[in-house]
């Protein structure tokens, strides 16, 4: 009797560095670092503080704590295998051929919240030069982006490192002068203005927030690009991870205490930089604090949300024409279907924290696909774990963490549906049954030509 083809096919490359690839641990802490640094602390200022008054920068602090669990499982499988098409490609191992491609269906509701960034690019302008086409320029800012991204990622590489240290300069001025004029009663708990919506509105806040503290988790589908990714990947959003912890906090902080409240409630961060800084240095800040913070984060999202597309496509889950190359090997048709997500939910609101809601909901449902997947891992193929960067980790101790970031996605998909109405709650759910049909139906007709033999996974 023929044995029987694994539904998967692996093809495990020779587990050392490629120093010829383009990424190395540095590359990938910037980027992870630009996946996150618009999408939440710069953009989400003014809902924040709007919800939860001046306690935002312990919200902040949560929420980037809740952020890693729900990214954990992510960041321990990639110390294990290199991921070629990130979150599909752990479906795809983990769950198999039908859950790969609902998931694949799925994918783009994922991706509304690049709006978040588009969205705060506009505030940002208008407010600095007041009377200007905000929606017009941030448009034009996304095109561009879309426009680098289909160049080598070399070079991708390069304009995100210099437009992360220039956003560390920035950033850097607005702590320290804030640092210098914190207003009395900065830690007094039992103000009014701490806490002014009670528990639930902290609440609200933190879960409202955690989807974007997550995004650097994008990165670990950069695997094809790394020089070391079992090693870098992980590492890379681990330091993110802490890089944020201290920062989050930090900037919320100054932000909702060196100006008397009513002057920062539901105000984004160009208040108080206005008082803080001199004229030159503030007009630096906006533009390399802010407007480059959205840049970096489209950057980077564009990078890293468009490894999964391209893999559905080759796969062939999604139509061929999605997985298009150009002759630098960026998946230009995926691209442009990430400017359409960044671009479309923008022109039909400009509330940020509907985005990230919608954002939320969505999310926190997919991303239990590849949860699950998270959990097979190390015993469906035992050969990746043993040899992987948490080798020496104890099952019994994967799988304690493996269920605390399981209750932290289940509560954080129960928490998304308070925040929203029912109409969003309805459409948001209506969307992923309507995704998941065509993903069975696509299946039905075209089972035969999705092809589960290429490289999805290696342990290089």
């Amino acid at each position: 009797m023929n044995e029987q083809k694994p539904e998967v096919q692996i093809h495990p490359l020779e587990p050392t560095p490629h120093p010829e690839r383009p990424l190395g641990l540095m590359a990938l802490v910037t980027i992870a670092l630009g996946n996150v640094f618009s999408s939440s602390v710069y953009a989400l200022q003014a809902p924040t503080s709007a919800m939860t008054g001046r306690s935002a920068w312990l919200a902040f602090g949560l929420a980037v704590i809740v952020g890693f669990l729900t990214i954990l499982p992510n960041l321990l499988v990639s110390g294990a295998v290199s991921f070629k098409g990130g979150d599909f490609s752990l479906v795809q191992l983990g769950l198999g051929k039908r859950a790969s491609g609902i998931f694949a269906w799925n994918f783009i509701l994922m991706c509304i919240g690049i709006a978040i960034s588009t969205s705060a690019i506009s505030g940002y302008v208008t407010t600095l030069w007041p009377g200007a086409p905000g929606k017009v320029i941030a448009i034009i800012v996304t095109v561009l982006i879309f426009l680098l991204n289909i160049s080598p990622v070399k070079a991708i590489s390069k304009a995100q490192n210099i437009m992360f240290y220039l956003l560390c300069l920035a950033t850097a001025a607005y702590i320290i002068y804030g640092l210098f004029n914190i207003r009395p009663g900065a830690f007094d708990f039992s103000a009014g203005n701490y806490f002014p919506n009670g528990g639930r509105g902290f609440i609200q806040a933190t879960t409202t927030f955690c989807v974007t503290t997550g995004f650097y988790v994008q990165v670990y589908a950069l695997a094809l690009q790394a020089k070391n990714p079992r090693k870098h990947i992980p590492k890379s959003m681990l330091i993110t991870a802490v890089i944020i912890l201290f920062l989050y906090p930090l900037m919320t902080f100054v932000n909702v205490n060196t100006l008397p409240w009513e002057q920062t409630v539901g105000q984004t961060m160009v208040g108080t930089a206005s008082s803080l800084l001199p004229t030159g240095l503030f007009i630096f800040f906006i533009i390399c604090g802010p407007i480059l913070a959205t840049a970096t984060t489209l950057n980077a999202g564009f990078l890293g949300l468009s490894k999964p597309f391209a893999s559905s496509a080759e796969s062939g889950w999604l139509p061929k024409v999605v997985g298009k190359k150009n002759r630098f090997g960026a998946p230009y048709v995926t691209l442009a279907i990430l400017l359409a997500a960044a671009v479309i939910p923008y022109l039909f609101t400009d509330n940020v924290s509907v985005i990230a809601n919608q954002t939320v909901l969505v999310q926190s449902l997919i991303k239990l696909f590849p949860l699950v997947a998270a959990w097979r891992i190390p015993t469906k193929y035992p050969e990746f774990w043993k040899t992987g960067l948490f080798r020496k980790m104890p099952l019994p101790v994967f799988y304690i963490i493996m269920g605390v970031c399981t209750a932290v996605q289940l509560a954080l998909f129960i928490s998304s549906m308070t925040n929203l109405t029912t109409a969003q709650v309805v459409i948001g759910l209506g969307l992923f049954v309507v995704l998941s049909a065509i993903a069975v139906i696509w299946n039905a007709v075209k089972g035969k030509e999705i092809d589960t033999s290429i490289d999805y996974a290696s342990m290089s």
